[in-house]
């Protein structure tokens, strides 16, 4: 039979912004380098692999991927162009941390366009 291949240049990640995020996942994570194309886009945080739904394509030299909810510490973000036979090997680093929660401000109202009012947020 006949077989086909395909091509494509070799991406790679040089950095990312923001580097860090919260354990909720969620974050948009631009991730600029070269050699990325649309075609079979996806993303890795860690083990956690990123389907097409969660990897945007702007141009050859930036994505853009959702990062996924996870346990607070680093991990790689790696991206591939082949639908996930293969990912980058960069090993540029995403701080996964705790969001802060808030549970209160006291005050819950304050007098309007008068500055230095004291308020407390309680986390």
């Amino acid at each position: 039979g006949e077989e086909n291949y395909e091509y494509y240049f070799e991406p790679v990640v040089q950095r990312m912004y923001p580097s860090r995020g919260t354990v909720d996942g969620g974050t948009i994570v631009r991730v600029y380098g070269t050699g990325f194309s649309e075609a079979g886009l996806m993303c890795r945080f860690g083990d956690t692999v990123m389907g097409e739904d969660a990897a945007f394509f702007a141009s050859s030299t930036e994505v853009s991927c959702v990062s996924p909810a996870g346990t607070a510490g680093s991990i790689t973000v790696e991206v591939s162009v082949n639908g996930g036979a293969d990912f980058t090997a960069d090993g540029r680093e995403y701080l996964l941390e705790a969001g802060a929660k808030v549970a209160s401000v006291t005050p819950s109202h304050g007098i309007a366009g008068e500055g230095g009012q004291v308020v407390t947020v309680v986390e």
